[in-house]
């Protein structure tokens, strides 16, 4: 992947920064390629791992243990508020008054991170078995998006546009 991971020292540091919000930013990419493909060698293999539907996930497991410095807060902080206060999306980020109610609802318990229960197209990820804690209830804009209950998904209607795909 690119950029490579770095050695235990340089990721220590960075979670450090994370931590005392000199990292005010935290996101992904999304590289869902299969397994095959990564397996082309270190010159034909595409760069990137899957990680979009993981991240928040895994930062969240971090902050549930006492022994961790990360909090939940710092994590809404560096996922939600500052991403959309620097793309100057003010209705974006937030619980407020005029806000877009854009909510996610996290399960209580941790689960382990498995590549099949995924909703990439690559069905793997770097993060198998890790703890993570994920979504039971998401909501754009006050509507259901996505709700799991006793283990079973449902999808709301797909909404949004794609401007990329329109403007090419």
């Amino acid at each position: 992947m690119n950029p490579p991971l770095r050695s235990p020292a340089r990721r220590a540091a960075l979670y450090e920064r994370l931590v005392d919000g000199r990292v005010d930013v935290v996101a992904t990419d999304h590289a869902p390629h299969a397994r095959a493909e990564k397996a082309a060698g270190v010159w034909s293999a595409p760069s990137g791992v899957p990680g979009v539907e993981t991240m928040v996930p895994l930062l969240l497991a971090r902050a549930r243990d006492e022994a961790d410095p990360l909090t939940v807060d710092r994590v809404c902080e560096a996922t939600a508020r500052a991403p959309a206060d620097r793309l100057g999306l003010p209705s974006k980020g937030r619980i407020a008054p005029g806000a877009d109610a854009d909510v996610v609802l996290y399960e209580s318990a941790e689960r382990p991170v498995r590549g099949d229960a995924l909703h990439s197209r690559c069905r793997w990820t770097p993060f198998e078995g890790r703890a993570g804690v994920f979504p039971s209830l998401t909501l754009l804009r006050g509507e259901v998006a996505y709700e799991r209950r006793g283990g079973t998904e449902r999808f709301g209607p797909a909404r949004g546009r794609n401007a990329c795909a329109e403007s090419g």
